[in-house]
């Protein structure tokens, strides 16, 4: 939040990106202190970013807050096609109002789709980059089962500092 105390001068040299995502962050941290999400609220906000990208005909279970990625909110949930039955499971990333480090879900859209294919990442279904939909920027992705580190990796529980041996590298 201090950024967003820069002179004039200071944010018209920013990149524009940057701007417009600290602009972002005031905006919401002038809504007031952080509040959970309930499972009542991430339904609804995934299911005004669904109807928008044109889906219809489905329901949300299973939301369940994740632990770790202390810098967004994540929740896992199951998507229920009501035509087939067909259930998928996925991950929801938002950005939190008081988080500590500010970063692009539309960086991380871009990012991600150049991982696709050269190594394990998540396929992104859903992005609100703005946070139109889901109140503030997020993006849905498929679920991809695994560990975040390997197991004999050296680090803390925020893989912060991982050290991966020459067979993981």
């Amino acid at each position: 939040v201090a950024a967003m105390t820069l002179d004039t001068r200071s944010r018209t040299r920013m990149d524009p990106h940057i701007s417009a995502m600290l602009d972002a962050k005031e905006t919401r941290v002038r809504r007031g202190p952080y509040q959970p999400l309930s499972d009542a609220e991430v339904a609804s906000a995934l299911t005004r970013l669904l109807g928008a990208s044109g889906q219809t005909g489905f329901s949300i279970e299973n939301i369940s807050r994740m632990s770790g990625g202390a810098s967004k909110e994540q929740f896992s949930f199951t998507i229920v096609r009501s035509a087939t039955n067909e259930r998928e499971k996925m991950v929801l990333r938002m950005d939190p109002v008081d988080g500590v480090l500010e970063t692009s879900r539309q960086r991380e859209d871009d990012v991600l789709a150049l991982m696709d294919g050269r190594i394990p990442v998540p396929r992104i279904l859903y992005a609100d980059t703005t946070g139109e939909h889901l109140g503030a920027p997020g993006i849905v992705v498929s679920f991809v089962s695994g560990v975040t580190k390997p197991a004999d990796a050296s680090s803390g529980g925020s893989g912060l500092g991982t050290g991966f041996s020459q067979q993981w590298r």
